[in-house]
């Protein structure tokens, strides 16, 4: 290697000295020599081009990997036909609903604050108050941002976790498990008050649970109050679910009395809808489809 060391005789140990010319960008190459073992060894460096490509190939590399699981988490979801054109801008707001709204376009606008401290959201209220619709608008959100997100159905999880059981596939059961506590951000919509066999809630608290120790942000849609979850769920489901999430209602009457959870105003400050600035909503308006197939 020393050989094709030019200007070699010029310089001393430990000495950057020059060594050609790169061939991409036609710019000086440099070498180093370094003594090992007594012998004189020449050492040359990578040029900052090169460095600087492969720097690019290995973000660009992240990028794609990262992509292909946004996709699968998406494609996981199964987002219906029905549930696909829901968005901020078409959700029919009322004076009853209008805070939780404001809050939850807050809560996807800071999402990167929001995702560190691992804050999710309990949305409670009737059926037909649009719970769901919500939901679906803050997960397109949050998958535009680049986040593996998925968006599951209680129902259609539990009968995923049933046809585990039935087939007594423990390993897939496990892994329908490991998946959705690791993915960025989950939502469970419509979590009712049916009760479920003491594998199904085990494994319901598993994914609860493990989201909350690792600080994965989950929104969780129901009918119910905590009382009706507790009753039908059992305590330390209920228990996770009054620590670490932000319990959103607006039913008539509130039946969150008594319900220990995290404060709104400690967590999202003084805020009405108004207060949201609108335009980085916008985006919604294109075929969220569109938006998938083109990654």
């Amino acid at each position: 290697m020393s050989d094709e060391v030019k200007n070699k005789d010029t310089s001393s140990v430990g000495e950057r000295f020059e060594n050609g010319t790169c061939e991409f960008c036609g710019n000086p190459l440099f070498a180093r020599k370094v003594m090992f073992h007594d012998n004189e060894m020449v050492f040359p460096i990578t040029c900052s081009c090169v460095t600087e490509k492969r720097e690019k190939e290995e973000i660009e590399r992240k990028y794609r990997d990262k992509k292909a699981l946004v996709v699968r988490a998406y494609n996981f979801s199964r987002l219906n036909d029905r549930l696909l054109p829901c968005t901020f801008e078409n959700f029919e707001e009322t004076k009853k609903n209008s805070r939780t709204v404001g809050l939850l376009k807050k809560y996807v606008q800071n999402f990167d604050k929001f995702y560190k401290k691992g804050l999710g959201v309990v949305i409670s209220g009737g059926v037909g108050t649009g719970k769901t619709h919500l939901a679906v608008a803050v997960f397109k959100h949050i998958v535009r941002q680049n986040r593996t997100s998925v968006f599951i159905t209680a129902s259609n999880l539990f009968a995923r976790m049933g046809e585990s059981i039935s087939y007594n596939s423990e390993e897939t059961l496990s892994s329908l498990t490991n998946y959705l506590v690791n993915v960025e951000f989950l939502v469970i919509d419509d979590l009712g008050a049916h009760k479920q066999n003491d594998t199904i809630r085990e494994y319901l608290y598993r994914i609860i649970d493990g989201r909350y120790t690792a600080m994965k942000p989950t929104i969780i849609t129901t009918n119910n109050n905590m009382d009706d979850i507790r009753r039908s769920l059992g305590d330390r489901i209920a228990d996770r679910l009054s620590g670490g999430y932000v319990y959103l209602e607006y039913h008539e009457k509130s039946r969150r009395e008594g319900i220990k959870t995290l404060s709104i105003k400690e967590t999202f400050g003084d805020i009405q809808s108004s207060d949201v600035p609108e335009t980085p909503l916008t985006e919604e308006a294109q075929s969220f489809r569109d938006f998938i197939e083109m990654i």
